[in-house]
């Protein structure tokens, strides 16, 4: 409430109660005290005041507005009422009417705590319509340090095939085997959040990355082989709906294509959904899906399109630190575009159903400091054997025949983020790979080390 009611008239004691209610903050008991005096009252500039004030605290504020604006009508240079229809229209969302009402008050001989308020109403409108405007981003970050695996590879020289030979070992080539070396990397990507008209909102934005490894690697493609450094260029396109203040809608596109060496390696599109919903001040839930196009164009025996849906869970705690953790998990499924059946060149090893779990949390030592840590898990169940990886005469995509290709995927990382100013952070992180594969190509582990500088504007 902006106005304080003083005062009240012996034979008034309808106003005098309203007064004495809405002073105790019980505007909506206010409300029903004089709703049905409003068929003989309505008119008096008094009782319009009243009712209008007490409509605001009901939740009523299009009632208060025209009860105001009969004030008004009589007493144009009404303060009071001109200060509690820009209240009225700051319930209402109209946020320059109530401005333009507030600003011509703002100068008036007001109360105190009723100048403050409006003070404090201008301010909030300010937020309303900074968070109304379309804002920018963008960053760019290098980063610097080791890969021990830069090509995932096994570390295995020896392996045996058994639809080549059962008993005999083959020898992999360098190429085939983990290798090593020093990288650097640099990031940059731009976007953007548009509101449009309320409750939507249009968001999107591109990402350019680059890593490349310092010292001479060589991995295999398609096409022959290229250098085991990697580009990606990726964009997003979507737009959010709010629900309410705790929920919110969002539906996006997103497309990606990814580079080894100088070969194109993978194109990707993508449709998101999600649902999120904020509980209180500290927790926030997530239900999410994707329907993506995972195509390679030079391996089109791998296409896939692939169905994932999951949820996840974020946790603020108060106190020293202010400690965050989170939580997802999720499943679905690969499904490859060509048939296992086609005895000419059947699509082996590249469909699968996959599962996984992603925990992490982060905690500031402090104001500038701030430790970051996760884990993912996710498990692989392929609906054949790999090529070359089953006995000749035997099925690749009869499971209980053959060992169909599983994987058990882990990724551990913990790092520190500081900031130097607002704008620039440095972050150190270490990261440890493992995929534990029954087909042995497929086995591996990795460490990496890395240094990343960020700029944000």
């Amino acid at each position: 409430m902006l106005v304080a009611t003083v005062g009240v008239t012996a034979d008034e004691a309808l106003y005098a109660k309203a007064r004495d209610l809405l002073a105790k903050r019980r505007g909506a008991e206010a409300y029903e005290v004089l709703k049905p005096a409003v068929a003989t009252k309505a008119g008096d500039p008094e009782f319009d005041l009243l009712y209008g004030m007490s409509a605001i605290d009901a939740g009523k504020p299009t009632e208060a507005t025209f009860a105001l604006e009969r004030v008004l009508d009589v007493q144009p240079d009404n303060a009071a009422a001109q200060a509690e229809l820009g209240r009225a229209y700051y319930e209402m969302g109209e946020n320059d009417a109530a401005k333009a009402q507030f600003e011509q008050v703002r100068g008036e001989k007001l109360p105190p705590t009723v100048q403050q308020n409006v003070d404090r109403y201008l301010a909030a409108i300010d937020v309303r319509n900074e968070a109304r405007r379309t804002t920018y981003r963008a960053y760019v970050e290098v980063g610097a340090g080791y890969d021990s695996n830069v090509n995932s590879a096994t570390d295995q020289t020896q392996i045996i095939v058994p639809l080549i030979s059962p008993v005999i070992p083959a020898t992999l080539g360098d190429s085939a085997l983990e290798q090593d070396s020093a990288i650097w990397s640099i990031d940059t990507g731009f976007g953007f959040n548009s509101p449009l008209a309320e409750p939507w909102t249009l968001y999107g934005g591109v990402n350019l990355q680059h890593r490349a490894a310092m010292s001479e690697t060589v991995c295999n493609t398609p096409e022959g082989e290229t250098s085991c450094s990697t580009a990606a260029a990726d964009g997003t396109l979507g737009v959010a709906y709010a629900l309410s203040d705790q929920d919110r809608l969002r539906g996006s596109a997103y497309g990606q294509k990814f580079i080894v060496g100088s070969e194109e390696n993978r194109d990707l599109a993508a449709f998101n959904f999600d649902y999120t919903h904020t509980h209180g001040k500290s927790d926030q839930m997530s239900l999410f899906s994707q329907m993506a196009m995972i195509r390679y164009p030079d391996q089109s025996l791998r296409d896939v399109n692939r169905y994932v849906g999951g949820a996840g869970w974020v946790h603020a705690f108060s106190g020293s630190g202010t400690p965050v953790v989170y939580a997802s998990g999720y499943g679905g499924t690969e499904v490859n575009l060509n048939d296992n059946d086609d005895p000419v060149r059947p699509a082996l090893g590249v469909g699968r159903n996959l599962a996984g779990v992603r925990v992490g949390g982060e905690y500031s030592f402090t104001s500038r400091a701030r430790a970051f840590g996760s884990v993912i898990y996710e498990g692989s169940w392929y609906d054949s054997a790999s090529p070359g990886f089953f006995l000749a005469g035997t099925d690749p995509t009869d499971c209980d025949e053959v060992d169909c290709r599983e994987d058990d995927y882990v990724s551990v990382n913990g790092g520190v983020r500081y900031s130097v100013t607002r704008m620039i952070s440095i972050r150190p992180e270490v990261r440890y790979t493992s995929n534990d594969s029954n087909v042995v190509l497929n086995d591996y582990d990795r460490w990496e080390a890395m240094v990343f500088f960020r700029s944000a504007f």
